[in-house]
Order: C-alpha cells, then sequence, then structure tokens
C-alpha cells in the first residue's frame, strides 16, 4: 500500500479540512499526529514483511542443494535443514514501501 492510500485508508488526509478551527489544525500539524502517522506506516509494512518473509522462506540443506537428489557430498544425507538467508532477505522488497 503506499503511504498515499495508507493515509486514505486510516482517515488520515481527512484530518486537515478548510473548515477546521485553529486548535485542530494545530493537532492536525502536531509533531504527535505526524509521529503518530509514520508508526502506523512503519507497523503496517513491517507486518507484511514478516508475514511475506514467512511465506516466502525457502529451505536448503546445508550443502547449498534444496534437496539431496542431487547433492554429491560424501555426508549429505546426514545434512541438516536450514532457512535460505536469501528468500527471507529478498521476500518483502523496498520498493514495496512507497
Amino acid at each position: 500500500m503506499t503511504a498515499d492510500k495508507f493515509l486514505d485508508k486510516y482517515n488520515y488526509k481527512g484530518v486537515l479540512t478548510e473548515n477546521m478551527d485553529v486548535e485542530d489544525f494545530n493537532r492536525a500539524t502536531s509533531n504527535d499526529l505526524i509521529q503518530d502517522v509514520m508508526i502506523d506506516f512503519a507497523k503496517y509494512h513491517v507486518e507484511l514483511a514478516l508475514i511475506t518473509a514467512f511465506e516466502k522462506a525457502e529451505l536448503r540443506y546445508e550443502c547449498g542443494n534444496k534437496d539431496k537428489s542431487n547433492c554429491l557430498a560424501v555426508f549429505c544425507r546426514n545434512c541438516m535443514e536450514t532457512i535460505d538467508e536469501k528468500s527471507i532477505i529478498n521476500a518483502y522488497p523496498l520498493t514495496n514501501i512507497i
């Protein structure tokens, strides 16, 4: 979700209107509100990134193969499965945050 759509969805854009009084305007433009919006936007994307990383995590064997059938290592039958770090790091690209 873009920052613009985020502001619309959670009604942050509606905070600034032509008909607001001085008190409402001061609140809407205060650092507290800006900080709240930034925190909420970050939480939204962190949650999506964690879910996506969980869903896209790939397993590999210690030898680097995805399965044991192609392994030429002597002890591969005893290889432990590990999580492919690149599959997690690349799961949620920063270009999703705009």
